[in-house]
């Protein structure tokens, strides 16, 4: 009788104990990795009707965190745009003091050490062009990849140089009217041989405009920031239309006066249209970097608006997927209840015997 009570005891109901026992297990180490974790779930299948809601959640706060990334590296690039532009006006407001010199009697030697000054400013006026932000040219647009101005040779050697040269050579023959005519016609000139830009912003200033830099920042749309270095105006008969390219025009003029033996007068009133046409240099630098400030303020609203936008995503997600802690106590008491009845249940069948009937 002994022997048919145990034998019933490990081939019947024990067998259906220790699938409790297990199931309960499962339950408890959940239960307790719930608590430890605060989520319901460690994966989306274990969330039920909720899983296709999170998931939706999860893609567009991964979508805002990318925009968030996009603004933060733009505004990196857009700090350093805007110190480079205001290096550059600053080589414009040096040479508007050297031309204000040279609209008076200066000397051969004033004259020589004015123009071997606007020859260095060439050099340091490319190498501002050519500033990099993470390996792209700032002021390259969307082409930030090739340098604004190749650097296979300076700009103060340049053909574009070379030929304004030539013409300012001719000063004292020409009259200054038909030598500013002339080396403007040459600064405007897109062509490769004559340009020292890059071939993508080898274009019109209008033209260039188009050629700035992109990001995203919101759902389908994309938002312009940054400045083209050749971007600008229409042209006059005054300006190619870009501060950029007529304050390297007026710096090639100026450095190429050195070996000049044009008369006082002419120099003179060389200078006067030169400083006519640094005064829309200034006036076109000072547009450019407005444009960077709007850009700035623009980005730092919508970063604003984004990290709202995370935080309401957040808030959705943790009422989805965050643990009820209170009913999860709860129910891990229970478990561990139900567990420590079934070892007991157990035990006592493991030492039943005839002797428990008699």
């Amino acid at each position: 009788m002994s022997d048919s009570i145990n034998q019933f005891g490990s081939s019947g109901a024990s067998i259906y104990l220790n699938r409790a026992i297990d199931t309960l297990s499962s339950q408890e180490s959940a239960l307790e990795a719930e608590t430890a974790s605060g989520v319901i779930t460690d994966s989306y299948s274990g969330l039920g009707n909720s899983t296709s809601k999170t998931l939706n959640l999860q893609t567009q706060a991964n979508e805002v965190t990318a925009w968030q990334s996009n603004i933060t590296t733009a505004q990196t690039t857009l700090t350093t745009t805007a110190s480079t532009l205001s290096s550059i006006a600053s080589i414009s407001s040096a040479l508007t003091t050297s031309l204000t010199e040279l609209e008076g009697t200066g000397s051969q030697t004033q004259i020589a050490v004015i123009a071997s000054s606007a020859k260095a400013a060439l050099g340091t006026l490319q190498s501002l062009l050519n500033t990099q932000v993470g390996g792209s040219y700032i002021l390259g647009g969307q082409n930030a990849t090739t340098p604004v101005v190749p650097s296979e040779t300076s700009l103060s050697n340049s053909s574009l140089a070379s030929q304004i040269s030539s013409v300012v050579s001719q000063l004292s023959t020409q009259g200054s009217d038909q030598v500013l005519a002339s080396t403007l016609s040459l600064a405007a000139d897109n062509d490769a041989s004559v340009s020292p830009f890059s071939t993508s912003l080898s274009v019109t200033a209008t033209d260039a405009n188009s050629l700035s830099s992109q990001i995203s920042v919101s759902q389908g749309a994309l938002t312009s920031v940054g400045v083209v270095a050749t971007a600008g105006e229409a042209a006059t008969t005054t300006s190619t239309g870009s501060a950029i390219r007529d304050l390297m025009r007026n710096l090639m003029v100026v450095a190429a006066l050195g070996s000049s033996d044009a008369s006082s007068d002419e120099i003179s009133s060389l200078a006067q249209g030169l400083l006519q046409s640094n005064t829309s240099v200034d006036k076109g630098l000072s547009t450019m970097q407005g444009q960077i400030g709007l850009a700035q303020n623009s980005l730092s609203t919508r970063a604003t608006a984004l990290t709202q936008i995370s935080t309401s995503l957040t808030d959705r997600y943790s009422t989805l997927t965050s643990a009820d802690l209170a009913t999860v106590s709860t129910q891990l008491n229970q478990t561990q209840t139900q567990l420590e009845a079934s070892y007991s249940l157990i035990a006592d069948m493991k030492s039943l015997s005839l002797v428990n009937y008699i």
